[in-house]
């Protein structure tokens, strides 16, 4: 699919963004919507909350707080609108 042919750090930052692509998360991404990536990510990925309060779509799984989440994307240079 996409011809990646190891599971290093970079790799899975590759199959992430396309991951996100595919979810049509980018565009929000770039704009800033946090929000709604977090809505659409939490789909495929267990480990996060859906929102502020929500939980995660999988109570048994442990999960990142939207909060947390929020002030890495932050410090990590990420801007919410």
């Amino acid at each position: 699919m996409m011809g990646l042919d190891d599971f290093s750090p970079h790799t899975q930052h590759l199959i992430a963004v396309d991951k996100l692509r595919r979810m049509n998360a980018i565009d929000a991404l770039i704009e800033g919507d946090f929000s709604d990536v977090m809505r659409k990510a939490s789909y495929p990925w267990a480990s996060l909350e859906r929102g502020t309060g929500l939980g995660n779509r999988y109570p048994k799984q442990p999960y990142r707080k939207y909060n947390d989440c929020l002030a890495k994307y932050k410090e990590l240079g990420g801007a919410e609108k």
